[in-house]
């Protein structure tokens, strides 16, 4: 009965080690550090988290551009190429009496510029908003961190996990020789 477990365990073991070398590319490590920084590298929970950090500080820059004064500038220019004639009188100018005398009103060239600058003095909404999204992003730092700290222990465990299946599967290896060399 004994035998028969063993076998089973073997094969499975032998399964496992021909499946994970049967792979194209396989990844060693060589300590737990060069595992774990690795995982830093490549983990996709926490490029999200690191994206989610951004997006955070872009919308604090966005809050805080808020209560930075507002400058706008507009400037034009007309060029009446074309101006329109009125139909005067002539007697005003000294014309006959009845008659009428087209005269252009305006300048042909006309220019335009203005600025206007506002800034927020008692706006007690948008300081809450700056607080609040300075909260956000503490709690989406903390985020960052725990996700970091979490990848971190689960490499751990997992590189651990890894050791203790290589050194089974040597022992599994020896006894099955052992076993085999009594009958």
């Amino acid at each position: 009965m004994n035998k028969v477990i063993i076998t089973i365990i073997y094969f499975i073991a032998s399964i496992a080690v021909n499946t994970l070398s049967a792979q194209e590319e396989v990844i060693q490590f060589n300590t737990i550090e060069e595992t774990i920084n690795y995982a830093i590298k490549n983990n996709n929970n926490l490029e999200s988290a690191r994206i989610n950090q951004e997006i955070i500080q872009a919308q604090i820059s966005e809050v805080k551009g808020r209560a930075l004064p507002q400058i706008n500038g507009s400037a034009g220019f007309t060029d009446n190429f074309s101006l329109q004639e009125q139909q005067l009188p002539a007697e005003v100018f000294g014309g006959e009496p009845g008659t009428t005398i087209g005269v252009a009103f305006g300048n042909r060239y006309q220019y335009s510029a203005g600025v206007n600058v506002q800034q927020q003095l008692l706006n007690f909404q948008l300081f809450s908003s700056i607080k609040s999204t300075a909260a956000l992003a503490e709690l989406r730092e903390l985020q960052t961190l725990l996700t970091t700290q979490d990848l971190i222990v689960n490499v751990i465990k997992t590189y651990l996990q890894v050791q203790v299946f290589e050194k089974q599967v040597d022992l599994l290896q020896q006894n099955f020789d052992r076993t085999n060399n009594l009958y």
